[in-house]
């Protein structure tokens, strides 16, 4: 169907015109470029170009079968979608929790010397180990000994002059170390003399 502009509508049924009552829309004036209305020839817009007779030929259609790749998601199989944030499936930015770093306190303890002689350990001399259990050799034989209800086994401790001023163990105690009094070990009776006796300021570590 051909619409001419006019300032009515006609629309052709067989061989008679029926008058519409509707204005005409407004679109561009189509004439025909051909002889007839039956001619399949190019049609055009008055003004502009032509525009040649398309007829339908041929459908190209996808692959059917085997030969047909499925499309998957955005993500792939391999990759998923990324979850959507506020998801429980999203990742949560959490702080690192750094652990508190150890604190140290100071004690005013008497600090003497001994060895595992038999003047200095006694009875327990000659055995070789600690009241903890512990070889004197752990730690290089470098420990103390102290009351056990002030500072417990395996407490770390600095003596000013002992060690050269590295943290050691408490791993033994004995019968006149009572409260605030403290003995470091030497493996030589004489070291241990030269000593003597000291009022040190400890330091112990809080762990």
């Amino acid at each position: 169907m051909v619409i001419f502009p006019a300032t009515i509508a006609v629309a052709w049924l067989g061989c008679h015109a029926v008058e519409s009552s509707f204005p005409p829309p407004q679109m561009p004036q189509v004439v025909p470029t051909g002889e007839t209305f039956a001619d399949a020839g190019p049609w055009s817009v008055a003004g502009g170009p032509t525009v040649p007779d398309v007829r339908l030929t041929s459908l190209a259609l996808p692959p059917q079968g085997d030969a047909a790749a499925p499309v998957g998601p955005v993500g792939g199989p391999d990759r998923p979608d990324p979850a959507p944030p506020g998801s429980a499936a999203a990742p949560v930015d959490r702080p690192v929790e750094t652990p508190a770093a150890p604190s140290v306190r100071t004690i005013r303890l008497r600090v003497t010397a001994y060895c595992p002689c038999l003047k200095c350990c006694g009875r327990w001399s000659g055995k070789g180990l600690t009241a903890s259990g512990a070889p004197i050799t752990s730690n290089g034989g470098l420990f103390v000994a102290a009351d056990t209800n002030l500072l417990p086994f395996k407490t770390r401790v600095r003596v000013p002059g002992y060690a050269n001023g590295q943290w050691v163990p408490v791993l033994d105690r004995g019968g006149a170390i009572r409260g605030h009094r403290m003995e470091v070990f030497f493996h030589s009776h004489q070291v241990a003399r030269q000593w003597g006796v000291q009022w040190l300021t400890v330091e112990v570590l809080q762990e």
